[in-house]
């Protein structure tokens, strides 16, 4: 608007001097930073006049400053654009400076944390899967001794056709017994999986997809389990319990004009008391890559 525009001229009008005073007040930098600030980016009047027309760039600096990352990622005009938007939809930065601190790839972590923070907003803002849609089988599609196999082994038959519509292909009966083990993600710090949820699936396959770009796609994730990493968690049969446990492809889904194709294998676990209690690996992470 005008008083935007005002502020542009205002800045373009300003000395160096004036610029850089101007910044440290705005930006609120404090005197421990500021030499490293001036480093960062000298004495570049057209980069600080940035700066000075969105203070949110200087914050966005700051953050990255205070995580410990190097020059190249912290004077970055992408990232400091990703850090600065993902600032504003979430004030709340000690996490995010944590997790930078702690992550093993920076640039790869903000990169992912503002693509997921853009793709909630826009497709799933009150985070609550409202409008995720899967397109696989309908029960009429996989054979009857398939179906009532399933209906035996379901704790909660009612829900049945649901879960069978997150499959394009027929589900593989597998028999398991005490100590099979299955995994799912979660974002990273969220909850544990819920104690009814059936989807599963074998770590190999998310480890395989999970070294791609299209790890999400290949999953069928609604939008509100998207995350810039995952936690793993696993559950194992428990001694003395039988199990069928039924196995197929993931189904592409839609969610609000966001699509996934699907494609993993999952493994559908219908009764989850004869399993464990979700447990949460430690020593693993899907961190996907970026495109």
């Amino acid at each position: 608007g005008i008083k935007n525009a005002d502020e542009v001229m205002q800045g373009a009008g300003k000395s160096l001097d004036d610029l850089l005073l101007s910044l440290k007040r705005k930006g609120n930098i404090q005197d421990e930073s500021w030499d490293q600030f001036l480093a960062d980016f000298g004495r570049d009047v057209s980069l600080l006049r940035r700066f000075d027309n969105n203070p949110g760039l200087v914050e966005a600096w700051k953050v990255l400053d205070d995580a410990g990352l190097d020059k190249a990622l912290r004077s970055d005009p992408d990232k400091l654009t990703k850090v600065n938007r993902y600032l504003d939809n979430n004030p709340t930065k000690d996490g995010f400076i944590d997790d930078l601190k702690k992550t093993s790839d920076p640039g790869r972590f903000v990169d992912r944390t503002s693509w997921v923070d853009d793709l909630k907003r826009q497709y799933d803002p009150n985070a609550n899967s409202a409008n995720f849609t899967t397109h696989g089988l309908d029960k009429s599609d996989i054979p009857q001794s398939i179906y009532d196999d399933m209906v035996s082994e379901a704790s909660a038959p009612q829900y049945l056709d649901g879960v069978i519509n997150s499959g394009s292909s027929i589900p593989k009966k597998i028999a398991a017994s005490e100590g099979y083990t299955l995994y799912k993600v979660v974002p990273r710090g969220n909850a544990a999986p819920s104690p009814g949820t059936p989807f599963w699936g074998k770590l190999d396959e998310l480890n395989k997809h999970g070294a791609t770009s299209v790890f999400e796609q290949k999953m069928g994730l609604p939008v509100s389990s998207h995350g810039a990493k995952y936690d793993v968690y696993k559950i194992e049969v428990k001694p003395g319990a039988q199990v069928n446990v039924f196995e197929n492809t993931i189904a592409n889904t839609t969610e609000a004009g966001y699509k996934t194709t699907g494609g993993a294998t999952q493994s559908l676990v219908l009764d989850r008391s004869k399993w464990t209690t979700p447990e949460l690996i430690i020593s693993t992470e899907i961190f996907p890559p970026t495109n």
